[in-house]
C-alpha cells in the first residue's frame, strides 16, 4: 500500500468513526453525516482528498458481495423464470425517441450513477441448493450499448429494438439491467432501458427513468446531479415484508384451510391441448362498452362496495362457471405491492 493510500485509509477510518457514511455514485463522492459530526478540519481534508477517497471506496465496493433473502413475491417470479429461462416474458422496458445530439459520456456516467445508487440494480439471483439467493455487489460497472443503425429504415430499426428488448437475462450474472442507444444519424436515436422484473417493477421503472434522465440532463449541463431521495433500501423493505408476514400467521392459516384442496384445472373447450410448459405468450382483446352499460356496472360496484376490477372479475367467474359448470373456480390475478 502506498503512503497516499495509507493516508486515505486513515482518513476513511476517521470519517467512519465520526459516524459519517461515504459512498460513490458515478464519479461523485457522496456522504451522509449526523449533525455536527464533521469538523471544518475534517471537511477540508475530505475535500482535498476527494479523488483518492473515490478510488479507495471503489476498490472496497469492487470486493464487496453480500447475500440476502429475496422478497416473498420474488420467489414465485424466480421459479416461473426457471420454467422458460430463455423467455423474455419477465423483461420490463422503457424506450424513448431522441431528436437531439446525445452526450455518450454523460449518459454512461448517469447510468453508472443510478446503478451505484440502488442495490436492487446491483443484485442477481443465482440458485443455491435449488433455491434463489439475492446476491448484492458493492459495485457493478455498467456501460451504454451503442448500435449504429443509420443505414436501416425506421421499420427495421424498430424491429431491431424489439429484438434487443427480448434478449433474455441470466439471473446468475450481473447486471440484470441494460441501457442501449440506437444511433439513427442526423441527431436521431432511440434509447432503450431493459431490466428483469426481479430488479425493477412497473412503478419503479418510471421512477428509474425519471431519475436517469434528470441525472443525465444535469451531467450534460455540467451540473451536479440531484441528490437521491432518502428512501428505504430494498433490503429494508424485504426485512419489513418478512416481519409483516411472520406476524400474520393466523390469516395465512385461515386462507390455507379455506382454499385447500385447490380445485382441479377447468376442463374448458379449446382448439388445442394444454401445453406442459407455459408458452408465456399473451394477447389482449379490446372491447368498448357504451356509457349506459358502464354506468350500470359502476352502480353495481358501489352497491356492493366493490371496485370496477372486482365487478369484471365476478363477470369472468360467471363466464367460467357457465362454460365448465364448476361451482369452485380459481383465477389468478396480478397484484401491485
Amino acid at each position: 500500500m502506498s503512503e497516499s493510500s495509507a493516508e486515505t485509509r486513515q482518513l476513511l477510518e476517521e470519517a467512519r468513526s465520526a459516524g459519517i457514511k461515504l459512498w460513490v455514485e458515478g464519479s461523485r463522492l457522496r456522504f451522509r453525516a449526523p449533525p455536527g459530526s464533521i469538523s471544518n478540519a475534517l471537511k477540508s481534508r475530505m475535500s482535498a482528498s476527494r479523488e483518492d477517497l473515490i478510488i479507495a471506496l471503489r476498490e472496497e465496493a469492487n470486493h464487496q458481495v453480500s447475500e440476502a433473502e429475496p422478497a416473498a413475491n420474488q420467489l414465485g417470479l424466480w421459479f416461473l423464470q426457471q420454467l422458460a429461462p430463455e423467455n423474455s416474458a419477465y423483461n420490463v422496458q422503457f424506450s424513448i425517441e431522441v431528436f437531439s445530439a446525445v452526450s455518450l459520456d454523460s449518459l454512461n456516467e448517469a447510468f453508472q450513477t443510478v446503478v451505484d445508487r440502488h442495490e436492487s440494480l446491483r443484485s442477481i439471483y443465482p440458485a443455491v441448493d435449488g433455491a434463489p439467493v439475492r446476491r448484492i455487489a458493492g459495485r457493478v460497472p455498467v456501460a451504454v450499448e451503442v448500435h449504429d443503425v443509420s443505414d436501416r429504415s425506421d421499420d427495421a430499426v424498430r424491429g431491431f429494438v424489439i429484438e434487443q428488448y427480448r434478449r433474455p437475462f441470466d439471473l446468475s450474472k450481473w447486471p440484470l439491467i441494460r441501457l442501449e442507444l440506437f444511433d439513427q444519424g442526423n441527431s436521431r436515436s432511440i434509447l432503450l432501458l431493459t431490466a428483469h422484473h426481479l430488479v425493477v417493477d412497473g412503478t419503479g421503472l418510471f421512477v428509474l427513468v425519471e431519475e436517469l434522465l434528470a441525472t443525465y440532463e444535469a451531467l450534460a449541463a455540467q451540473k451536479s446531479p440531484p441528490a437521491p431521495a432518502d428512501a428505504a433500501t430494498f433490503s429494508e423493505f424485504v426485512s419489513w415484508q418478512s416481519e409483516a408476514l411472520s406476524q400474520d400467521q393466523n390469516a395465512r392459516r385461515y386462507w390455507s384451510d379455506e382454499l385447500e384442496p385447490y380445485p382441479a384445472p377447468l376442463d374448458l373447450p379449446s382448439d388445442h391441448a394444454r401445453a406442459d410448459v407455459p408458452a408465456l405468450v399473451g394477447k389482449s382483446f379490446w372491447h368498448r362498452i357504451d356509457g349506459e352499460l358502464s354506468t350500470q356496472l359502476q352502480a353495481i360496484g358501489r352497491k356492493s362496495g366493490a371496485t370496477n376490477f372486482v365487478v369484471f372479475l365476478s363477470l369472468w367467474f360467471a363466464i367460467l362457471h357457465r362454460l365448465s359448470a364448476a361451482d369452485d373456480v380459481v383465477v389468478g390475478t396480478p397484484v401491485s405491492g
